[in-house]
């Protein structure tokens, strides 16, 4: 949108200039936020109870950092491009290049994308099971030795139907 305000496409159509900004602020700040929102509410279901603020900030913390790099990463490129205030030349090749550069983090998804498919048999199920078992009960003792509140351990109650299933003592 940025681009039809310096082109003034806007005005060809016939929406004012404050009416146009305005709006695309107001928009785009309220589609951002929804966008987000199921990332959060996402994450927040899959975390541990009782750290969902401490993720909230974090994922905060890093939304901030990125807008704060952006900004800083927008200034090089105009400076670089050489438009800036009195006169604002390169301003419509900033605003296309810019809008390019967001669409850039698309080009690494097949890089972070693991091989295989969500149905594929992880590395951790194919390995023995008593080392799976064994490798269960050393982490959950940990985490039974870390609790402050609670004295009881977690064992694997190997005679049950299910496997795995945890009982307290």
């Amino acid at each position: 949108l940025d681009f039809v305000l310096v082109k003034r496409w806007n005005l060809l159509i016939g929406i004012p200039d404050h009416a146009f900004v305005l709006g695309d602020e107001i928009i785009g700040t309220v589609i951002s936020r929804l966008n987000t929102m199921p990332l959060f509410i996402l994450a927040a279901s899959v975390c541990p109870k009782g750290v969902e603020a401490t993720l909230f900030a974090f994922n905060m913390g890093i939304s901030n950092f990125g807008s704060i790099i952006g900004s800083y990463m927008g200034l090089g490129l105009m400076t670089a491009l050489g438009t800036g205030h009195p006169e604002f030349h390169n301003l419509s090749s900033y605003v296309f290049l810019r809008t390019l550069f967001r669409f850039a983090p698309l080009l690494i998804i097949p890089i972070l994308l693991p091989k295989g498919t969500p149905c594929d048999v992880s590395l951790f199920q194919q390995g023995d099971k008593n080392a799976h078992d064994s490798l269960t009960e050393t982490e959950l003792t940990g985490l039974a030795s870390n609790e402050k509140t609670n004295a009881s351990t977690f064992v694997i109650d190997d005679n049950s139907e299910d496997e795995g299933v945890l009982s307290t003592n």
